[in-house]
């Protein structure tokens, strides 16, 4: 398989170091796909057609290297498995009878595509994007589904009209390529290069390393099946004495078949862990791993360069290359922060989505909003600690505002500019202007509104 995946990465890595107008020509040029496409789409497309800024067949190929490698299924699932903290979505500017409508309206929606935020944070994960549409009901009341569209088949027009450029998505298929409909299909990325809709791959760099490892992989199974992992047992027999009369081929056909009655009889008594032979017969032990210094330095280097590639620190992964419980501690808390950023194209997708669907089902609102649930924590006891240190300094600063205001220092606006508002409300809190507020008091009723 290996081999096979190996012709598919040499000429990709090639394409990696011709520029923009090589990479347009190598596509458009000859017999290939670029002139079906072209033939399929027709001149304006083909001649405006955007190309990444890698091999497209990279995306197929690092889907099949996260199933058979374990660092990189390793690393996708733990993406996941963080990621996903649920989702609770609710509707701004609603009455409160429509919010608990729509509330259970999106509820039993998901409910009827199991796991589908678990499938978008994968492909983004894999692929950089999500890549998804809505899929309407014939009578145009609700969605069906929300479908991912494989990002490997999108592909990217540039149109200019009145001076701006926009990127228009088509998807190829088995006559050339389909436009998506802008009004259904949602296509975010995580990263781009300059002037590229086409999100980069996040593990693209750690497709090198993983052949290498894949090299020492076969190499240490080569090994083990020929001399197994403790190495080789030695069995000496003396050679058996000519009966008279022998010749000499007859001589060799007997001890080759008692050198091999010997070799069956030791491997099948040697699985139990003893063997029983005559005073003619004498064994030694040869190991093979006896001198094998420095290669678990490379094998680990090798792995620290895939978990680089990944951008994944490899305690994630469960190597603790001497780690700290403190610099684990550190390491964990920086990757759930990449990982609420790998969340909002997932998230942005389910708001475009049930936006579509509430509508088309009469729902009023102006906009939907959406929040996770809170991110999975190394150390809940020093969270909360710090938590709690946190909403202490909070009331510190709100008596001070407070203060500064009920002594006529500041107006109201002042102080909800100070708090992080907007503006104030018009009301004061104690129900007189200039009263001394209890702060207690405040920050209760603020905590209960909230």
């Amino acid at each position: 398989m290996f081999a096979r995946l190996k012709k598919l990465i040499a000429p990709a890595f090639f394409f990696l170091f011709l520029n923009r107008e090589e990479r347009r020509s190598l596509f458009l040029g000859g017999s290939g796909s670029g002139d079906r496409a072209s033939a399929a789409m027709g001149s304006k497309f083909s001649i405006e057609q955007v190309q990444p800024d890698f091999p497209i067949d990279f995306l197929d190929l690092i889907q099949r290297l996260v199933m058979i490698t374990p660092d990189l299924s390793q690393a996708v699932k733990r993406i996941v498995q963080l990621a996903n903290t649920g989702l609770e979505f609710e509707l701004e500017d609603a009455s409160d009878e429509m919010r608990e409508k729509a509330r259970l309206e999106i509820k039993d929606f998901l409910a009827a595509h199991p796991s589908i935020i678990n499938r978008l944070i994968r492909q983004v994960a894999l692929t950089g994007a999500v890549s998804a549409e809505a899929v309407p009901n014939l009578d145009m009341k609700g969605l069906a589904e929300m479908r991912p569209v494989r990002v490997a088949s999108v592909r990217f027009a540039r149109e200019e009209a009145r001076g701006r450029t926009t990127y228009v998505p088509h998807q190829l298929i088995q006559n050339g390529y389909a436009l998506l409909n802008p009004r259904q299909y949602y296509y975010e990325a995580l990263e781009t290069t300059e002037e590229s809709p086409y999100a980069i791959p996040p593990f693209i760099a750690a497709i090198e390393s993983v052949f290498i490892q894949k090299d020492a992989s076969t190499s240490i199974k080569s090994v083990l099946g020929k001399l197994g992992l403790l190495g080789f047992l030695h069995v000496v027999r003396r050679r058996p004495r000519p009966r008279p009369g022998d010749r000499p081929e007859e001589l060799a056909a007997r001890e080759e078949k008692e050198l091999q009655l010997l070799r069956d009889s030791a491997l099948s008594k040697l699985s139990k862990g003893l063997i029983v032979s005559y005073d003619d017969v004498s064994t030694e032990h040869a190991p093979v791993t006896g001198d094998t210094r420095g290669f678990d330095s490379v094998w680990k280097t090798n792995e620290e360069q895939i978990a680089s590639g990944l951008d994944i620190d490899p305690a994630i992964l469960g190597r603790s290359y001497s780690t700290t419980e403190t610099y684990a501690g550190v390491v964990f808390t920086a990757f759930v922060r990449k990982l609420a950023n790998l969340r909002h194209p997932v998230e942005n997708f389910l708001k475009f989505a049930l936006t579509l669907h509430l509508r088309s089902l009469g729902y009023q609102f102006s906009r939907l909003s959406a929040q996770w649930g809170n991110d999975a924590a190394i150390d809940r006891q020093a969270d909360a600690l710090a938590e709690k240190a946190r909403a202490e300094t909070e009331q510190l600063q709100i008596g001070n505002v407070l203060t500064k205001k009920a002594a006529g220092i500041i107006g109201l606006d002042d102080a909800a500019r100070e708090l992080g508002y907007e503006r104030a409300t018009g009301k004061e809190e104690a129900g007189q202007a200039g009263a001394v507020i209890d702060i207690q008091d405040y920050v209760k009723k603020k905590q209960q509104s909230a």
